[in-house]
């Protein structure tokens, strides 16, 4: 109760948030999976043709004046950003990185070892004071979400329930409030990006709290300028490494406003640099794709004799690696090395780094190598993790007693197919075999695949589970 509360004996009547706390996603339930992937499917098929990009850019074409970015350059002699990326996924994790953002300072150890973290009592924060052996994090003034803001598809009511309730209970509300910019993930374009258009690209008079955080942007891609010659830049390459025209348009028209010798941040929903490395065809193809847009926005970075994109931020991958070009730039500063982060590391499902690249790794022209102390987790913890897989079986016991099922129908096909003449296995069991290791199936072989189904079509069951396993195993 305030004064003016107690004059008029007029008392507020408390308010009640109801809450409910969603475990994270178990991603080996069997309705789970079957319904991911029937989303994914139709992302996939009907995204690309969707056009809400275009469809917003021609609602809100540009009009030539500064609204089309947002300036921080005038916030003060430093300007710190808080970055997030790959949350939203279980109620824990994702509220427990949400307060650690929402404080306003953290301290840390110099050494890098687990500092405990004050806890106020309320939403008044405490004043800290960091000693010799520590140090002091401000927050930051603009939070970057770099995709991935929600599991395992997005809608109106996971955003809700996944995201915006556990930024609530971790710092409910702040005046003035913080600035949240978000570029979208693939997880976040599998409604077609309706639900994160909804909730961060609202107009001026529209604009969504998210916490103490309130939105800003008014597309799915933003340019930010910032204090002492750096900008910005988030882009939204879609489904398939996809720049839309009109997005295209938006980052020439920021170019010309760079100056020489600014620099440009770049994030990014993927670092293709750490994808695709299996060498298949899909993969090169991500590969080659994604370095033609970066070059794009290279050249676009250089305009005006700017010094060009110095630093991406990406997330996707659930760990922490910091990668540096390996050649030495001729003023020898730190600042003008080319850097690439990887930072998914936002509340969602953790991955090891024993598979992260020491390098060098090649992105775009520029060849880059892995950091000193580059990694979160190391890989000596990441396998010491790995060794929970042997729980795996109580903690998915439905797909375990799938697997189980599927193997026991496979051992029984094999045996029933066996010519009775003895000698090798028919031919259908080979077929599946190969279909397994090549994912291939060639017109001349068919013949005789269609020959051998003939010969158990007396057996109803025995041709169902063949023809199942067979089209499983393509």
């Amino acid at each position: 109760m305030n004064e003016s509360e107690e004059e008029s004996g007029y008392v507020a009547p408390e308010r009640q948030l109801y809450i409910r706390r969603k475990a994270a996603v178990r991603w080996f339930d069997l309705r789970q999976l079957l319904a991911t992937a029937a989303k994914t499917i139709a992302a996939t098929i009907v995204g690309p043709m969707s056009g809400r990009r275009e469809l917003m850019a021609a609602l809100d074409p540009l009009d030539g004046t500064n609204k089309n970015y947002v300036d921080l350059s005038q916030c003060g002699p430093e300007l710190w950003l808080d970055y997030l990326a790959d949350t939203g996924d279980g109620w824990n994790a994702t509220t427990s990185v949400a307060w650690l953002l929402g404080r306003d300072a953290l301290l840390l150890d110099r050494e890098g070892q687990p500092t405990p973290q004050a806890i106020p009592p309320t939403q008044a924060e405490l004043d800290l004071k960091a000693s010799a052996e520590q140090i002091l994090l401000p927050r930051g003034e603009v939070l970057i979400a770099g995709g991935d803001e929600v599991y395992p598809t997005a809608s109106a009511k996971d955003y809700q329930r996944r995201l915006i309730r556990p930024f609530e209970c971790a710092r409910f509300s702040q005046d003035p409030p913080r600035q949240i910019l978000a570029i979208p993930g693939n997880h976040d374009w599998y409604d077609g990006l309706t639900a994160f258009i909804r909730l961060f690209c609202q107009k001026f008079d529209a604009r969504r709290w998210i916490g103490a955080w309130r939105t800003r942007q008014w597309r799915s891609y933003f340019a930010v300028k910032l204090p002492h010659g750096w900008w910005l830049w988030g882009i939204d390459v879609a489904l398939g490494d996809d720049i839309d025209p009109p997005q295209l348009d938006y980052f020439r028209a920021m170019s010309k406003h760079l100056q020489a010798d600014e620099r440009v941040i770049l994030c990014i929903p993927e670092p293709h640099w750490e994808m695709g490395r299996d060498g298949s065809e899909n993969s090169e193809a991500m590969i080659h794709e994604m370095e033609d847009k970066l070059t794009i926005f290279q050249r676009l970075a250089t305009h005006n004799k700017a010094t060009g994109i110095k630093l991406i931020l990406t997330g996707d991958l659930h760990y922490y690696a910091h990668y540096r070009s390996i050649a030495r730039p001729a003023s020898g500063k730190v600042a003008d090395y080319n850097h690439y982060l990887v930072c998914g590391g936002g509340g969602a499902f953790g991955l090891g780094t024993i598979c992260a690249p020491d390098g060098p790794v090649n992105v775009g022209a520029d060849k880059a190598e892995l950091m000193r102390g580059g990694l979160f987790p190391s890989r000596t913890d990441s396998a010491r993790i790995r060794n929970g897989i042997w729980r795996f079986p109580l903690r998915n016991p439905g797909f375990t007693a799938l697997l189980v099922a599927v193997q026991l129908i496979a051992l029984w096909l094999v045996g029933a197919l066996r010519p009775p003449e003895g000698g090798e296995v028919s031919w259908v069991t080979y077929a599946m075999s190969q279909a397994a290791k090549t994912q291939k199936l060639s017109l001349s072989n068919l013949s005789d695949f269609l020959w051998q189904v003939l010969r158990v079509l007396p057996y109803p069951a025995l041709l169902a589970g063949t023809l199942a396993i067979f089209a499983g195993f393509i």
